[in-house]
């Protein structure tokens, strides 16, 4: 039987508040927020980020079970896992944006969401729902994990993994170039996220492994040196077009922050701080899938019908901690009964199936 680490779902649910918080802050912004050096909000503008760390958990997490299982069963393993409530978002996010937006259905959007192929045509995401998005980058890299596993058993497997996801994820990116596509173009692709897949697969296969003790300095010192540069990133040098250069710094930005998730997932896989094992946050990380599905038309809404015009005059601070103040609670409880709905019984079949099969 799989192990069970509650602070996995802890950093998930921290990160899946993180882009609740951002969002809002972004969603009472009349544009994309100019960094200011010294303000504490410039904190909420790395929403990003947080799908980083999404990515490299779920390689991680994929990776750490010493089992290997067929790809068919793990392709329908995924399935059940991802697009039930995927779809069942989908379909109230239309429902959202024609009864709020009036106007046509966009049946090209729709198409290219119906097939999770929006990232790839990144003028659609904006239709219905944005986050979307990552969804769908992280659903075609799925279908690269059973040839990554079996590479991990070769020799120098972990050297293979990464060398050809670095390949595979930078490749792309110089083909969509090579197509006309700036870099910055790319922020809702992120061809590169599949060597960030990479990462988090290594990264739970060495730590399935490893004893806690051993070449522990190294990973310190990894994740030092990977947080002081995304720090020094992300804070010291200039950005005079805060969303279009942080964007064109995403090839760079995102595997920094996947090698320091790594390496902090490594530390903690024997003790991790207690903040990611409180009830509620591990609640939080457990029904953190649905939040990130749910919270952006909910947000929106509250911003357009309820916030801006009861405070036309407040400040973007007053009034990203007033649509928190109103739509967290709705989002964590529309994300439970998403959960509930359309997550849990499905796991539970997924578990089921494997009992019988392995007893």
């Amino acid at each position: 039987m799989r192990a069970y680490f509650p602070h996995l779902d802890g950093l998930r649910g921290l990160a899946a508040l993180y882009v609740v918080v951002h969002h809002a802050f972004l969603l009472c912004a009349q544009s994309f927020p100019i960094r200011a050096k010294n303000n504490l909000t410039d904190g909420l503008l790395y929403g990003h980020l947080a799908v980083d760390i999404f990515i490299v958990l779920s390689g991680f997490c994929l990776a750490l079970p010493p089992k290997a299982r067929p790809a068919r069963e793990f392709y329908l393993k995924r399935a059940k896992r991802i697009l039930p409530a995927y779809f069942a978002v989908l379909f109230a996010s239309v429902a959202h944006t024609l009864y709020w937006n009036g106007g046509p259905l966009d049946f090209r959007a729709l198409g290219l969401h119906g097939l999770l192929l929006q990232d790839v045509f990144p003028e659609t995401i904006v239709a219905f729902n944005q986050p979307l998005w990552s969804v769908a980058v992280e659903w075609k890299i799925y279908f690269l994990f059973p040839a990554l596993l079996w590479l991990l058993a070769k020799p120098r497997g972990t050297a293979l993994v990464l060398a050809i996801t670095a390949i595979i994820g930078y490749g792309l990116t110089r083909i969509f170039m090579l197509q006309g596509k700036a870099t910055a173009e790319l922020g809702h692709t992120c061809p590169w996220y599949v060597f960030l897949f990479g990462i988090g697969v290594c990264a739970g296969k060495l730590t399935s492994r490893w004893d806690g003790e051993r070449n522990r300095l190294a990973v310190v010192v990894l994740a030092l040196v990977s947080g002081v540069l995304l720090v020094g990133l992300l804070f010291v040098f200039p950005m005079e077009h805060a969303e279009a250069d942080l964007a064109r710094a995403f090839p760079v930005i995102d595997p920094i922050t996947g090698v320091l998730t790594a390496a902090c997932l490594a530390l903690w896989h024997k003790k991790a701080p207690k903040l990611l094992t409180l009830r509620p946050v591990v609640f939080c990380g457990t029904i953190a899938y649905s939040v990130y599905l749910i919270h952006f038309p909910v947000l929106e809404m509250l911003a357009k019908k309820v916030i801006k015009p009861l405070l036309p005059a407040g400040s973007q601070e007053l009034q990203s901690i007033a649509l928190l103040g109103l739509g967290l609670p709705l989002v964590l409880g529309a994300a439970w009964v998403s959960w509930r709905l359309f997550e849990r019984p499905f796991q539970r079949s997924t578990r089921a199936t494997t009992s019988s099969r392995e007893s």
